[in-house]
């Protein structure tokens, strides 16, 4: 969430030219004061709060306008890749795998990987590479240890953010020596049908050739996936919708910010400071001010904010954002 761990810094530390800085609240002795020991610098306490206060407001950016309209979360599960009964056996003289079309682009999607799989004729490490065809970025990286006419599974914890624009993504691995069992991208799992599988709503998956460059004007379709198998997810990213306000969510991150500062220190137990004690009542005063401060200027925000109109939400009215004042 760096589009909105950027707006909130501490004069003198973090990276020195965020727009708001936590100064015109609290002073960095202040924070000294109520350092816990779970950290050894102030500056350190404060970029790891940061980080979780904006994963903290984009949820809460995302639940508000749960509340006014339907929000999609999964949009689809599959398996791209289905391995075959017989062994037969293919090659390739650079890389191959799985090429993925994401072309439902009107919406912030994560491509995620769930797990890998790969069968062929081969003993040894195999590193899988993730790749923007459209670039030549290396996104990700995997290693899978195969066994030899055996299917080898690996978990992971790939996510690849499409960002509104077609995404061209190549699921990869050096296939120059090693031998792979024919697996074909459709259901049926056939040896000798086209490359092409309707498995998805949103993409279109196939095999693919490329060369080290990963570049779609070096690829070539295959009609197989060089033994390669995914599960994957397509899943609504609503944090990436969350940074398309960033720019109005600055106030509200500052006094996100500020409240989990306080809220961890104070109810943090490690350290009993002059201001945990002395000025203990008085910081719980504050800490809920800016959890007040908070919760209004995100109204503010959200109140004439519109939901996109595309797959990850069910219509596009104004979201109604009502706040009740204390007591």
């Amino acid at each position: 969430m760096e589009c909105l761990t950027q707006l909130v810094g501490l004069e003198g530390c973090t990276e020195g030219n965020e727009p708001y800085k936590l100064n015109q609240f609290v002073s960095e002795s202040q924070l000294e004061e109520l350092l816990s020991d779970a950290y050894q610098t102030v500056d350190d306490w404060v970029i790891a709060t940061r980080k979780f206060a904006a994963q903290r407001l984009a949820s809460d950016v995302v639940n508000k306008v749960s509340s006014a309209v339907h929000v999609e979360t999964l949009l689809e599960n599959n398996i791209a890749g289905r391995f075959n009964d017989g062994k037969k056996e293919t090659t390739a003289t650079n890389y191959a795998g799985i090429y993925v079309h994401f072309y439902e682009w009107r919406a912030f999607v994560k491509l995620q990987l769930n797990n890998i799989s790969f069968y062929g004729n081969y003993d040894g490490d195999i590193e899988v590479k993730v790749v923007d065809l459209l670039n030549g970025q290396e996104l990700a990286t995997t290693t899978i240890t195969a066994i030899a006419g055996e299917v080898v599974t690996k978990t992971l914890s790939i996510s690849v953010p499409i960002a509104m624009r077609e995404t061209d993504i190549g699921i990869v691995y050096d296939a120059s020596s090693i031998t792979s069992y024919k697996t074909t991208i459709a259901l049926n799992g056939c040896s000798t049908c086209s490359n092409a599988g309707a498995i998805s709503r949103y993409a279109t998956f196939s095999g693919m050739n490329v060369t080290s460059s990963f570049l779609l004007g070096d690829k070539s379709s295959r009609n197989d996936t060089a033994g390669l198998s995914v599960d994957y997810s397509f899943v609504c990213d609503q944090e990436q919708w969350a940074c398309t306000m960033a720019g109005k969510l600055g106030l509200a991150m500052l006094y996100k910010t500020l409240y989990e500062l306080f809220n961890s220190s104070l109810n943090s137990g490690s350290q009993f400071s002059n201001q945990q004690t002395t000025n203990y009542e008085q910081n719980v005063e504050r800490m809920t001010s800016f959890e007040y401060n908070y919760g209004m200027e995100l109204d503010k925000v959200l109140k004439h904010a519109r939901t996109p109109d595309n797959i990850c939400f069910s219509c596009n009215p104004k979201i109604g954002v009502r706040s009740r004042l204390p007591g």
